[in-house]
């Protein structure tokens, strides 16, 4: 129960801003946003009804999604004594848990390797950025 505390109150709140903003720029037109939707083979119909729908409550839940990650890495850096450590512990997570698990929407779910490389490289760099701010503050 003592994690609870060990927690950089002010990393949380700038590493979830960080990471929600990383996600609106990573999935965004101007970035892999048409590439993200060309893999997910959306119809132009179905993309028409995303873009008329109101983004509220998707962005309010990965909103809470991203603060569950980012007091979840708060809490192990702090446990591990490696809040200061830099991005070496975020690689390590990255690799050991997102670039693994995510690889069976490939081997098993049938998304194209693009799609993967596009939605771990989006990963890659909000945990990287998550331990540089717990670094940083």
């Amino acid at each position: 129960m003592a994690l609870v505390f060990d927690v950089k109150v002010v990393a949380l709140v700038i590493g979830t801003v960080i990471a929600q903003a990383i996600g609106a720029f990573w999935y965004a037109p101007l970035l892999f946003g048409n590439k993200w939707i060309k893999e997910m083979k959306f119809s132009k119909e179905e993309v028409k009804k995303m873009e008329n729908m109101s983004m509220a409550k998707p962005m309010f839940f990965n909103l809470l999604a991203n603060l569950v990650l980012v007091y979840s890495i708060g809490v192990i850096l702090a446990s591990l004594g490696m809040t200061n450590a830099g991005l070496f512990p975020g690689l390590l997570l990255w690799v050991g848990l997102i670039a693994t698990s995510m690889l069976n929407s490939v081997l098993w779910e049938g998304r194209s390797f693009s799609m993967y490389l596009i939605n771990i490289g989006h990963y890659l760099v909000v945990i990287l950025a998550i331990c540089f701010t717990y670094a940083m503050v």
